[in-house]
């Protein structure tokens, strides 16, 4: 089984998506130029690789995310009858680090939902960058599913749309008054453009039909700007991030976000507990009488 084979079953079988082939591609070709031919890769192989990637200086995520990319492989090659045995079994599965997302506050997010509408060079692009903010933060959707939405969801103006995320999974997510109020009159200035019948919610004249992710980076990049808010800080995922951790602060179940947020696990959910502790734990030490005295938590 070549790696082309094991790419191609995660696409067409598995319905992954074509970013997730990629980072598989890069870890597995990496690997396969290190021992010359993968299938002929035995443990020792695997754990001198692993070695190798750390004292190149590749942090704990990476190296974690290269074996487990290796083992998905030969677990593959093993279930179509190319080898026997997965040589990765009795590697113990490498744990990438927890990192807890840098949450933008309820104050920057409200400082950059006013900033959109101001920014663009047309009341069309500036109308398109309210809309982008207001479903980010307000339905917490990925970059790639917002890019590609059609016009026809918003027709009579649902509380609620059907998201195709990773592994084209279907999930129900919320869509706010706000967003709404954004979405039409946003749709009445599209209406008097030259791509008013296309079924895209952000057209393009390009071979997709709508707006790449790189426009959707850099106009978050400038509205942040504008909103005197760390570009750095501001992303689609960043928004994404808020979503979820605002929710959590204010009660919310996290099963309930996970289902929001197409998790497949409610353990990547769990992320959210450990930064809302977080921001409970710096409230506390900075607004309590006895946080004079040193932090309380």
């Amino acid at each position: 089984m070549t790696i082309h084979d094991f790419l191609l079953d995660l696409v067409a079988i598995r319905g992954l998506s074509l970013n997730t082939r990629d980072a598989y591609a890069n870890d597995l070709r990496i690997f396969d130029r290190y021992v010359d031919n993968i299938l002929d890769a035995t443990q020792k192989d695997i754990t001198d690789f692993i070695a190798s990637e750390r004292a190149k200086g590749f942090n704990d995520k990476t190296v974690a995310r290269r074996l487990a990319s290796i083992k998905s492989y030969f677990d593959f090659c093993v279930k179509q009858g190319a080898l026997e045995e997965n040589p990765c079994k009795n590697i113990p599965k490498a744990k990438a680090p927890l990192t807890l997302p840098r949450v933008l506050s309820v104050k920057d997010v409200t400082a950059i939902c006013d900033a959109s509408e101001r920014v663009g060079r047309t009341p069309l692009e500036r109308a398109r960058n309210k809309v982008i903010v207001e479903m980010l933060y307000g339905s917490g959707l990925r970059v790639s599913e917002l890019i590609s939405l059609k016009k026809g969801i918003f027709t009579g103006k649902p509380e609620h749309m059907i998201v195709k995320g990773k592994g084209s999974k279907e999930r129900l997510v919320p869509i706010s008054s706000y967003t709404t109020e954004a979405i039409d009159t946003y749709l009445e200035l599209l209406l008097e453009t030259r791509l008013s019948n296309s079924q895209y919610l952000f057209p393009t004249n390009s071979r997709q039909g709508y707006i790449n992710r790189e426009l959707v980076f850099q106009s978050l990049k400038h509205i942040a700007s504008v909103a005197k808010v760390d570009h750095r800080k501001v992303s689609p995922h960043k928004l994404r991030h808020a979503f979820a951790s605002h929710l959590l602060e204010n009660g919310a179940d996290i099963m309930v976000i996970s289902s929001l947020l197409g998790h497949a696990n409610v353990t990547t959910t769990e992320v959210y507990t450990h930064v809302a502790d977080r921001t409970l734990i710096e409230t506390v030490n900075k607004n309590h009488p006895f946080a004079k005295k040193g932090a309380l938590l």
